[in-house]
């Protein structure tokens, strides 16, 4: 793994950071990620996989854009029960960074017009994936259509 500030892996947070409002919401997924990441030094079954049926962590730290890209590029994949850690050379590195973002974090006032800018451009960038994400499915769909069709000679 690349380490620096052009670590991917640093990248991955800094998108999570910025892609998410500078609200008290997008600061507890951060302590909540930095949280999952410090318990995993004890190397316990039990710390390793973040279930999907943790309400508390799909609302705080899965919701925010970005999350899963990270934890994929930490060291979590995905199974049928949630997120599993199976480990990273990068652990000390990860929690370093984690530990810098969120003691650098700052949280802005729902009222203030510079978290509504963030949050108007966010929703905009995010509708817009939405809508490119739907022309793919769709195109996935048709493309399908055709290759069965053809196998079937219709």
């Amino acid at each position: 793994m690349q380490i620096g500030t052009n670590s991917p892996l640093l990248q991955k947070l800094i998108d999570l950071k910025s892609n998410n409002p500078p609200t008290q919401k997008t600061l507890d997924g951060l302590n909540l990620l930095l949280k999952i990441f410090q318990n995993l030094k004890f190397d316990e079954e039990k710390f390793k996989l973040l279930k999907y049926t943790s309400i508390t962590f799909m609302n705080n730290v899965i919701s925010l854009e970005g999350a899963h890209e990270f934890l994929l590029a930490s060291g979590f994949i995905l199974t049928d029960q949630g997120y599993y850690y199976r480990g990273s050379n990068d652990y000390n590195y990860i929690l370093f960074i984690l530990n810098q973002e969120v003691g650098s974090f700052e949280v802005y006032q729902e009222q203030d017009p510079k978290v509504q800018e963030i949050v108007n451009k966010s929703k905009a960038e995010h509708q817009a994936k939405l809508k490119y994400k739907e022309e793919l499915i769709k195109d996935f769909e048709l493309n399908k259509k055709e290759v069965y069709d053809r196998k079937m000679g219709l």
